[in-house]
Formats: C-alpha cells, structure tokens, sequence
C-alpha cells in the first residue's frame, strides 16, 4: 500500500510540475520574456501529458478493476476525439520575413504565416538578443479572411520604431523602449 501512494504522489507531482512549466511558459510568451522559456507554452503538449499523467495516477491508485478500465477506456476515446479538434485549431506557423532593426543589430522584426482554415494569419514579433538570452515580444496576430484585417507591412520605421500597415489603409506605429520592450501592441 505505501508503495502504490508513492507512485501515486510521485506521478501527481510530476502532473504539478507540467502544469507550472505551461504557465511558465505562457507567462514568458505574453510579457517578452527569453525564447528558452517562451518554448515551454505548447499547452496541446503539457495538456496531453497531464491527462495521461493523472490517468495514470488513477490507475496505479485504484484497486477496483471496473474504475482502471472505465478510466483507460474514457482517455482513449476522448484521446480520439481531440484528435480532429487539435488539427482543426493547428495554425503551422512558417518564418516569411526576417528584418534587422537600422543600427541595431540585436532587434529583428519576424513575420510568421499560418492558416486558419482557408483564411490566412500573420503574426509578428519583436526579437532581441541573441542565444540564451534572446528575448521575444509578440506584436499583433493579424487575419486575413477580411481584407481589413490582412498585414500589408511590418517593417522598420527607425531603430526604435516599428510601422505596421493593415489591409484597411491603417497605419499603426510601436515605439520601442531603450530596453526593446514595445510601448504598444499593433491591433
């Protein structure tokens, strides 16, 4: 019995660890924070790894036979019907364009193409830095399936500035601090 508690708070921890390296994660991605750990947001994968941590979990927790199977038997299908969902929502983000700031070398402006469905999406960032401590600022998730919504140009405007112009004619520019860090958001 203290054997099978074991397992069973060992595989509850790991399931806690999971889910705070997600939030890390996604915390890092929504403030600028370094790529390193901006790689932790994939919430499809964390989230698969928890189900089938706290599946398991249950399983090695439970003595009735009928509750491991009706436990394995619900992730399983479940697990077959996120499928679709998770290919529906899958955006296959691909690099575009790649512009170096004007007398600074350590800011790039990236611009990444995806689909949603038919309708295209762009997303545009701020990177700094290089290596470990490359840091990445998220600018604007633009969609196309309205032509006022589609991204005309993301380009620089200055060392410190970034122009952003949208199907609808708008022109938005972000100012950057000394630090990088973007006064704004394009919307």
């Amino acid at each position: 019995m203290t054997g099978r508690r074991t397992k069973v708070r060992a595989l509850l921890a790991l399931a806690g660890l999971v889910l705070v390296a997600q939030v890390i994660g996604s915390i890092a991605t929504h403030r600028g924070g370094l790529v390193l750990i901006q790689e932790l947001d994939r919430p499809v994968h964390w989230g698969a790894a928890l189900v089938l941590l706290l599946t398991a979990a249950v399983v090695v927790g439970s003595r009735d036979d009928s509750v491991r199977s009706t436990v394995l038997i619900a992730v399983v299908v479940l697990g077959f019907l996120a499928i679709p969902a998770v290919q529906f929502t899958k955006h296959d983000w691909k690099l575009a364009e790649r512009h170096r700031a004007p007398a600074r070398a350590d800011r790039e402006l990236v611009v990444e193409t995806g689909r949603d469905m038919i309708d295209p999406l762009w997303m545009v960032y701020l990177e700094q830095g290089s290596g470990l401590t490359e840091r990445r600022w998220h600018l604007g998730r633009f969609n196309g399936d309205a032509e006022d919504g589609a991204l005309v140009e993301a380009a620089w405007d200055g060392p410190d500035r970034i122009r952003i112009r949208t199907g609808d004619g708008r022109v938005q520019l972000i100012e950057l601090a000394p630090d990088g860090t973007p006064r704004s958001r394009a919307e």
